[in-house]
């Protein structure tokens, strides 16, 4: 990509965490996250079966994957909010796995929702459904 990229890493319990940033962090970052997601694979990928290691890595680019889960709970709270006033069940848009367990972990605690998972990879979104019974 021939751009200078400045990075920092943090060990974690679970792993490591590596940000980020460059003159070009959208580039870096692609479209919906995509480019990000796969330097995050193939570096995974990477230490795995060149190294033999298996560690758990968060790669984040210019904290675009906090801004991006804050705007995903903010949505998903309106969302929320919405379905339990109309009683009518929401399809949101396609999210990869770590966005849509967000959507689960957060609607998990509100009363007369549920949540499920539909479709099929890459386009799997999340459906929020009114249960009365709940």
């Amino acid at each position: 990509m021939e751009t200078k990229i400045n990075c920092e890493i943090k060990e974690k319990e679970e792993g490591f965490s590596v940000i980020l940033v460059s003159e070009n962090n959208g580039i870096l970052i692609g479209k919906d996250g995509r480019t990000l997601s796969a330097i995050q694979t193939l570096l995974r990928q990477s230490l795995k079966k060149y190294g033999n290691f298996n560690i758990k890595i968060n790669i984040d680019i210019a904290n675009y994957k906090a801004k991006r889960e804050r705007n995903i709970v903010f949505e998903v709270k309106k969302i929320a909010k919405e379905v339990m006033n109309t009683k009518i069940d929401a399809k949101l848009d396609p999210m990869n796995s770590y966005e849509r367990r967000v959507v689960h972990t957060i609607l998990a605690d509100y009363p007369n929702l549920t949540t499920e998972s539909e479709g099929i990879a890459p386009n799997r979104y999340v459906v929020i459904k009114y249960n009365e019974n709940a």
